[in-house]
């Protein structure tokens, strides 16, 4: 009977621990999904998300083949890596975009300089050269 329950035991551990990294290969593999569909690691970290889909299938593989302890170590630390991927991507796309519009108030600024003739000392600038 005790031995009987121990192995009960031991079955309810590796049926939470199938679970628990059940949970978060899917929760990798949405965040994967997610990277996939911005596209900006295209941009900004090339080949980065190709690596950590790799390391996403080895915990896939290690979870087949029963091996939780070891799937659930990947599968965490490819998650955590996958959300700095995101969120870095993010935070370097919204830089971009933010040196973009100051770049075009730049330039609309300076048309609206060289446009009202305050510009160049008050010279007139045409397209051939100054006048």
């Amino acid at each position: 009977a005790r031995l009987s329950a121990e192995i009960d035991l031991v079955k309810e551990d590796r049926t939470r621990a199938a679970e628990l990294v059940g949970a978060w290969l899917s929760d990798a593999r949405t965040m994967a999904a997610a990277i996939t569909r911005d596209g900006l690691h295209e941009r900004y970290a090339p080949g980065e998300l190709d690596r950590l889909t790799g390391r996403l299938a080895t915990a896939e593989q290690n979870a087949a083949q029963g091996r939780f302890d070891a799937a659930l170590a990947v599968a965490q630390e490819t998650y955590h890596a996958l959300s700095e991927l995101r969120a870095d991507t993010e935070q370097r796309e919204l830089e971009r975009c933010t040196a973009q519009v100051a770049a075009i108030d730049a330039l609309a600024t300076v048309q609206k300089e060289i446009e009202s003739g305050r510009l160049h000392g008050g010279r007139r600038l045409l397209v051939g050269g100054w006048s």
